[in-house]
């Protein structure tokens, strides 16, 4: 509502949501009011209040993952001396699979456990915007962002099997955090008047960030009862007790211009000098210039014949950013103290190395493209390439040699990498009649990240290919390589019979040891391979499966990835579906390792059942074998193609004609229902193949069974009186 001089408007909300496993779930709520206030044709205030509270409850660690292994015949429940199921959840301290601390009740832990984190949030914001000519503005923005988050965690001892002394038993945790940023942009607008060929825009800005946090946490267990609240004494000595306080600044300035000659020729440039208190002082401030063209071809009067095209343009672009890393006080020295005492002193020790050399990352873009529309605006398409270098890429918990005294930094400038690719996006009316409508659009990219330099000194290499399960996959950083490689072992089945055994060299012949016996397969030079046991490539034919067979197995960056679908309009209803896309992407498969291994007492997927079991048998499934060395290194048998079709949405709409709802007393009325995610076509094994990101490299392409995509149906109706 509002007058003349002043307009307001006020909404709120608010969302109660059940998460797809037992427990979780959240609830949103939130309040926005704005007022605007004409003083006068050339002062202008304005004032926003923002607010909302959230509630989110969390699952326990790996609680899907150990729902699948655990064994299906262990009891949920403790039962009488009948056999009849009681109230009380069954945790044996110690079973067949190993000890209740990490084997413990799933159902009681979702029933049971807590995990909310709660988050207060107040955001006012400020304008004010003053027009002294018609050609030149200036306006200023003050903002203040306050978050107060509080985290509660509670571990109950009826969920675990472990003894009451355990530090795990009804573990409580709560950690009270908040920050508050002070942000402000002055930005000055000059727009001249240069007559019907030129058009002028230059601007320039400058903006501020200044963000305080602090937090305060307590931990705490062994508590006489299920109390989920932290007591302070109940065994401090094996939780926790601290705080910490931190703050950040950073500045910028801005420049800007762009200019169109006879509505065909476009030129844009900007720079941008940025300061951030989180680098040293010798590379505290980085300047960032960028600068990009148009040129509108089919204004041209050489173009004035070709009647069917409606737009034809070309585009360049060339520029650059800088990020920073997400950590305070690099440039300094930080020191801690031992967590025990020496006559009733507790020694202290540097903790980080003082990064003063830390630089910016510099991200170099250049783009090229063109869009093209055809047959009076039925065909749009538009077509970009692109090259994107990072320079000197800032990388967390980088490992390096411990002979300097650390095993691992907080942040490095590890090397360079460069994104390069394409991106296509079409749309096309099909048919555009008055009483139907078909338009369909389609988008494809195609993108290919590859490491050009890696910083001398680096440890650059996860897993061990000599371990099984999922640290048998090694993941490494190499230069002319994308990030999220993979390495491992290339699987040939199993070892059928005895005889299949033989070592031969790279001639198909048996090899021989010196005394004339035909030598057999071996791993690691320690353990005979025998029949049954998962068979893997001798790249060098020495007869010892090693690390000198490891190979590049694939990367979890996909070929192509896109998305396409209708809209379709008859009278009154409109429909519309998109569908979205990944083809050739990698992913390790965790829930399918774990859950094929038969080398432990963990539960097992159907796979089991076509095992080997004796000598001749024909399968792609090795033996039940416990403690086994070799059935489960890191392989591309665990490594699928995660490609997969989705349809990703799909809308039903229908508005009542303006005869009824004009009898109802309306001015519209519409109905509609929508889905999300009700189909995927793939045939990869696991619960969801739209996972495996990751922002650490060596975590990229894993899926740890994460919950799933859930099927959303939305029915709405929509009424304007």
């Amino acid at each position: 509502g509002g007058g003349e001089k002043a307009l307001y408007r006020i909404s709120a909300s608010a969302k109660n949501e059940e998460g797809t496993t037992v427990g979780t779930g959240s609830d949103v709520y939130t309040a926005r009011s704005i007022l605007d206030y004409n003083i006068s044709d050339k002062l202008m205030i304005s004032s926003e209040l923002s607010y909302s509270h959230s509630s989110v409850d969390k699952s326990f660690k790996n609680i899907r993952s150990l729902a699948l292994v655990k064994m299906p015949n262990m009891a949920i429940y403790e039962q009488d001396s009948e056999g009849n199921p009681t109230d009380t959840y069954f945790t044996p301290i110690s079973n067949i699979q190993g000890d209740g601390d990490d084997y413990y009740n799933p159902v009681a832990m979702a029933n049971n456990y807590t995990y909310n984190v709660e988050v207060n949030r107040i955001t006012p914001v400020f304008k004010v915007r003053y027009r002294p000519f018609p050609s030149l503005s200036f306006s200023t923005t003050i903002s203040y962002d306050t978050k107060n988050t509080k985290t509660t965690k509670f571990t109950p001892e009826e969920a675990l099997g472990t003894y009451w002394s355990n530090t795990s038993n009804n573990y409580s945790y709560f950690n009270d955090s908040e920050f508050s940023l002070l942000s402000t942009r002055s930005q000055l607008v000059w727009e001249p008047k240069l007559g019907v060929n030129h058009s002028l825009f230059v601007g320039g800005t400058f903006t501020s960030d200044d963000k305080i946090s602090q937090s305060y946490a307590v931990a705490t267990s062994n508590t006489a009862s299920s109390l989920e609240t932290v007591v302070v004494g109940a065994n401090i000595e094996d939780g926790s007790l601290g705080s910490s306080a931190s703050q950040y600044r950073k500045v910028g300035w801005n420049g800007s211009f762009n200019y169109m000659f006879l509505d065909r020729y476009i030129i844009s440039g900007s720079g941008r000098y940025e300061g951030n208190s989180r680098f040293g002082n010798d590379y505290r401030y980085g300047l960032f210039p960028s600068m990009s063209a148009r040129w509108i071809v089919s204004k041209e009067r050489f173009m004035e014949s070709i009647k069917f095209i409606n737009e034809f343009s070309l585009r360049f672009s060339y520029g650059l950013n800088g990020n920073a890393p997400d950590d305070n006080y690099l440039a300094y020295n930080t020191y801690s103290t031992y967590s025990y005492d020496y006559l009733d002193m507790s020694a202290s020790y540097p903790s980080s190395i003082e990064l003063d050399g830390l630089k910016w990352e510099t991200v170099i873009q250049k783009n090229i493209g063109f869009n093209l529309v055809l047959w009076k605006h039925r065909i749009n398409a538009d077509v970009e390439f692109y090259s994107k270098v990072t320079e000197d890429m800032l990388v967390e918990d980088s490992d390096i040699p411990s002979t300097s005294g650390f095993s691992s930094l907080d942040w490095v400038n590890q090397g360079n990498m460069e994104n390069k690719g394409w991106e296509i996006s079409v749309f096309a009316k099909v048919v555009n009649k008055k009483n139907f409508k078909l338009d369909f659009n389609f988008n494809l990219s195609r993108n290919e990240n590859i490491i050009t330099k890696i910083v001398d000194g680096m440890d650059v290499e996860e897993g061990d290919p000599l371990e099984t399960g999922e640290g048998g996959y090694l993941k490494r950083l190499q230069e002319g390589l994308p990030i999220g490689s993979f390495y491992g072992y290339h699987s040939k089945g199993v070892y059928s019979t005895s005889e299949d055994l033989y070592a031969y060299d790279e001639n198909g012949d048996v090899i021989y040891d010196i005394d004339g016996t035909a030598k057999t397969m071996r791993f690691n030079n320690s353990y005979s391979f025998n029949a049954g046991d998962a068979k893997y490539q001798d790249m060098n034919h020495d007869g010892n499966i090693n690390r000198l067979d490891v190979v590049y197995l694939g990367n979890a960056n996909p070929l192509l990835y896109g998305g396409f679908g209708p809209n379709i309009t008859y009278k009154n209803l409109q429909f519309n579906a998109f569908f979205n896309f990944r083809y050739k992407q990698d992913l390790i498969n965790i829930a399918r390792l774990n859950t094929e291994s038969m080398d432990d007492w963990d539960n097992q997927n159907t796979a089991a059942l076509r095992r080997w079991r004796s000598e001749g048998d024909e399968t792609d499934i090795p033996r039940a074998y416990y403690n086994s060395q070799v059935n489960t290194l890191g392989s591309d048998r665990f490594l699928e193609d995660a490609s997969y079709l989705r349809l990703k949405s799909l809308t039903l709409k229908y508005n009542f004609s303006k005869n009824l709802i004009s009898k109802l007393g309306f001015t519209k009325l519409m109905v509609y229902a929508t889905g999300s995610n009700l189909l995927t076509f793939t045939k990869y094994l696991g619960c969801d193949p739209e996972t495996g990101t990751d922002d650490d490299w060596d975590e990229l392409g894993y899926d740890d069974n994460k919950t799933p995509r859930s099927k959303q149906i939305t029915f709405g109706i929509n009424v304007q009186f």
